[in-house]
């Protein structure tokens, strides 16, 4: 997944998703691991879902779109941030980094993670 592909799934999401996280997570060089287990006495296999972070060790994803202090160190990490707002209005997150664009999410939390998303690319 690239930067762009999460831009456009964070313009159109509808309801919060922790899945949102993993998306931008993916893009620091997080990855998601994937084993099949037994489950025993004629059972279906089950499946075992573990995030390795870049370091390739066991993680929990950052809530991103979740967290206003996890979104900020996001946009951090992504452009200088000098100003930055987050509000809701009518039931949306709204966020600009910097002089951007006002970005609209789920969240405000998600919103600016789109605004600094959006930025890094300018």
């Amino acid at each position: 997944m690239n930067v762009e592909e999460v831009i456009t799934i964070l313009d159109e999401a509808i309801t919060p998703e922790r899945m949102y996280d993993g998306y931008i997570a993916t893009l620091f060089g997080w990855r998601r691991h994937v084993a099949i287990i037994d489950s025993g006495a004629g059972k279906p296999p089950g499946k075992k879902v573990t995030w390795l972070n870049p370091d390739e060790k066991p993680a929990v994803v950052p809530e991103y779109t979740t967290s206003l202090e996890t979104a900020l160190e996001l946009a951090n990490q992504l452009v200088s941030v000098e100003s930055w707002a987050a509000c809701w209005v009518n039931g949306k997150g709204r966020a600009q980094v910097n002089d951007g664009p006002v970005c609209v999410s789920v969240t405000p939390a998600a919103a600016l993670c789109l605004a600094g998303l959006k930025a890094s690319l300018e």
